[in-house]
Order: C-alpha cells, then structure tokens, then sequence
C-alpha cells in the first residue's frame, strides 16, 4: 500500500503470466526443499515451515484451475473501484 509506483498499471493475469507463475513456484519450493531445517533455530522452522505451506498450498491450488473463473464474490474487476478506498491518494498523479 505504501508502495505506489504501479498503481497505475493493472495486474497480469493471463494465461501465460499464470503459468510463470506456477513454475517459480516450483522452482522455489525446490530450493526450499534442499534447506536442512535442522540448520535453522527453533522460530525459524516455524517460518521455514509456514513459508513453504504456502508454497505447497499454491502450487497445489493450481490444479484446480479457479483461475479460469473471472468473478467471484471475493475478486474480479468488478470490485477494482473498492480499491480507491484504501488507496493514499496525496497527489495529482495518483488519480490519473
């Protein structure tokens, strides 16, 4: 959010962009997975642990393919104006 340089551009969320996206995370799950947690201090399995579900659970959504349904109740285009809400619009540009 406090982050404004792409504001203007939209996200990519084509077919293409979606399966980059899918491949790094199995690149990175890779890596992930060559990490010797008993390397690591007690908070930092906790993290290792919860980082990599994430990926897991990523990468295992994608068989589902709910990327190929547009709208929902909880995304889509349709609520892109909620955003302005939560957006910190200080300058001229920013609303451009």
């Amino acid at each position: 959010m406090g982050d404004l340089r792409f504001n203007t551009e939209w996200s990519d969320n084509s077919i293409k962009k979606i399966k980059l996206n899918y491949e790094h995370n199995l690149k990175i799950l890779e890596k992930l997975n060559n990490i010797d947690i008993n390397d690591l201090n007690y908070e930092n399995r906790i993290n290792y642990k919860l980082f990599k579900k994430q990926y897991e659970n990523s990468i295992e959504s994608h068989s589902y393919e709910t990327y190929l349904m547009p709208f929902s109740h909880r995304g889509g285009i349709q609520l892109q104006h909620e955003t302005t809400s939560i957006l910190p619009l200080r300058k001229t540009q920013h609303y451009l």
